[in-house]
């Protein structure tokens, strides 16, 4: 049934794409900027696309020597560790088993679909010593080749309101607060977030992608609602 689904889904996305009304080449429009709006003339969540001036998470991270600062403010939560053997990341529950197959990542269950990476939850000691390097991680998927590693934190809910309010945000209006470390290249695919968000890169560079609404239905997988079937630009164009 799961590979009746993906084959309906790719004939209706061809169908769609090479249908008179969908033209082959189609000019879109590309926004290199945004709008900017000062934190303290938010008084709600803002609902499209914007950077926001004077927002500023109040503990340094300009390196993963920060995560061990005694000015880190969530040191004894567990951390969430993702290793892709691409470079590539996705999302499952992590209840989910997943095993290395012959012709790659499988999941235990014997879904048709793939997942990009491996995950599991470790305490914030040896997260932050496998990001680093400090110690040899268990988790191997070539003879000689390290995986590439995503470091993802969730914070409880008194640290997070802390973090919230120092900022100048309502706990109130986010659902969430988290720190997020990653190798360098490393790549999600296309997917949209169920809460408006803010983003602060403290160190290194992100590339962000947009995609208008209207682009919806030929961007989704049926597999996951909130994420896409695509994972680079070149794939979506």
């Amino acid at each position: 049934a799961c590979a009746a689904k993906i084959s309906d889904q790719l004939l209706n996305r061809a169908a769609a794409r090479y249908a008179s009304s969908w033209p082959s080449v189609e000019a879109v429009e590309v926004e290199r900027s945004l709008p900017q709006v000062a934190l303290e003339a938010l008084e709600e969540p803002p609902r499209d696309p914007c950077l926001i001036r004077g927002y500023e998470v109040p503990f340094p991270l300009a390196s993963l020597d920060d995560l061990q600062s005694p000015r880190y403010p969530c040191p004894h939560h567990p951390v969430l560790m993702m290793y892709s053997p691409s470079g590539v990341f996705s999302s499952y529950p992590v209840d989910r088993e997943v095993i290395q197959h012959g012709d790659g990542l499988r999941f235990a269950d014997g879904s048709e679909e793939r997942p990009a990476h491996v995950h599991r939850m470790e305490t914030f000691q040896d997260a932050v010593a496998h990001m680093k390097e400090e110690h040899p991680c268990d988790i191997q998927f070539s003879l000689g080749q390290a995986p590439t590693k995503y470091f993802r934190q969730g914070f409880p809910e008194i640290q997070r309101n802390d973090m919230l309010q120092k900022i100048g945000l309502k706990p109130t209006d986010f659902s969430d607060f988290s720190t997020y470390c990653s190798d360098r290249h490393s790549l999600t695919n296309f997917h949209f977030d169920q809460h408006p968000g803010c983003l602060q890169m403290c160190s290194g560079r992100k590339q962000v992608l947009l995609v208008h609404p209207r682009f919806s239905n030929y961007m989704r997988s049926f597999v996951e609602e909130r994420r896409s079937w695509i994972t680079s630009e070149i794939q979506a164009v």
